[in-house]
Formats: C-alpha cells, structure tokens, sequence
C-alpha cells in the first residue's frame, strides 16, 4: 500500500546549518545533539569549541530507517558527482 503525505511547517519550524554532531543512544531512543565548531583545535590549545544548537531525539526503529534513507542519498550523489572527501568513522 502506498502512503501519501501532506507535509505542514509548525509555527516553530526552523532550518539550521550543523557541521558537527553528537550521538548519545539509550534502549529507547537516539539523540543527535546539533553544533556549529565556533574555534578548531591547534598545538597550544587542543580544545574544539562547540556551540550546541539543539537536540533531535527518536526511536531507534526510526533512526534505523533515517540511516538507510541518508545511505540512499549518499550514494546518489556520489554516482552523480563523485567520492565525498572526508574521514570514515571507525
């Protein structure tokens, strides 16, 4: 069966740029805490400076779904643009 949506903005919707992220996970849900890095590392200070946005908290089943939706799009974009640059997490 096909399900359609109808997607509506709250009042409080709001788009925000993040260039890094937490994850904390408990058996119950999955939190992804949202930061912009306001200073980077260097040798006299190995200290990043993260200012924390917001939080976005779901069911693990969810974010297992959200994993293979964002995998989909990866892949997509690189058959059409080629390889992202960048470190592969361990």
């Amino acid at each position: 069966m096909e399900i359609r949506r109808e997607a509506r903005r709250s009042p409080s919707y709001a788009s925000v740029y993040i260039n890094d992220v937490q994850l904390q996970m408990t058996q119950w849900d999955l939190r992804l805490i949202l930061g912009t890095l306001e200073t980077l590392p260097t040798p006299d200070s190995p200290m990043a400076v993260i200012n924390e946005i917001g939080d976005v908290r779901m069911s693990p089943q969810l974010a297992k779904k959200l994993v293979g939706f964002m995998a989909m799009q990866l892949e997509d974009y690189e058959r059409r643009f080629g390889p992202i640059p960048g470190d592969q997490p361990t």
